[in-house]
């Protein structure tokens, strides 16, 4: 690298680099049940992460364990709010459209 390609922005990028090395290392040296615990979850918490094209396990934690896949939650949750809410709640698409009206018909007059 010359003098005239050593720019502002190079030597901010390595003070950058220089200064976020020590947290990157010690956040790669602790383990994924060690993240979990900082999280502080509640309930029963497992992932499996795989490569998809040699199907090698990359990595897991309680990979076995018995929780619903999170599409299967917010499907129950959709319906439990539709049960509750619907019909006395305007949709969001409607509450939006109504109030955009009515603030433009506000600035017309």
């Amino acid at each position: 690298m010359t003098a005239q390609t050593l720019t502002r922005r190079w030597v901010l990028a390595g003070l950058g680099a220089g200064l976020a090395a020590p947290s990157l290392a010690t956040a790669q040296s602790a383990t994924t049940a060690d993240l979990v615990a900082k999280a502080n979850l509640t309930g029963t918490t497992g992932f499996c992460v795989a490569d998809l094209a040699t199907g090698e396990i990359l990595d897991s934690f309680q990979p076995n364990a018995q929780v619903p896949p999170a599409s299967v939650i917010k499907a129950i949750t959709a319906l439990y709010a539709l049960d509750r809410l619907a019909p006395t709640t305007t949709s969001p698409r409607k509450f939006w459209r109504q109030r955009l009206l009515a603030r433009a018909l506000w600035r017309a007059t």
